[in-house]
């Protein structure tokens, strides 16, 4: 099961999407067997390819419109933010794990994992 709010499930579309380019574009460029033979960094190189556009879509999502409300009756105040995440964790914050799962995806494969 996937949990998110707003537009959090970008992360995972902006993932696959940076994954499968890759996969295509090295395919395309270079015939199919590359890509198999280079998984091993190509398909962190789509994990890090995703980072930098899932931060920025964090950021502009939810950075825009907060607003403050006042309680008539009790004249407290109530600061009413836009949450965009994925499973509890704001998007502009799933950069940092793609780019960790990069890494971890770099050295598995070069492990031989």
């Amino acid at each position: 099961m996937i949990i998110w709010r707003g537009w959090g499930i970008l992360v995972v579309i902006v993932a696959a999407l940076a994954v499968v380019g890759t996969q295509l574009a090295t395919t395309a460029l270079f015939g199919a067997e590359t890509y198999a033979r280079h998984n091993a960094w190509l398909f962190p190189l789509g994990l890090a390819l995703a980072a930098p556009v899932v931060w920025l879509l964090g950021r502009r999502l939810n950075g825009r419109g907060e607003r403050t409300l006042v309680d008539p009756a009790t004249g407290r105040r109530v600061v009413v933010r836009r949450d965009h995440s994925l499973f509890f964790i704001r998007m502009e914050y799933w950069a940092i794990v793609l780019l960790l799962a990069a890494v971890a995806a770099t050295v598995s494969g070069l492990l031989g994992r």
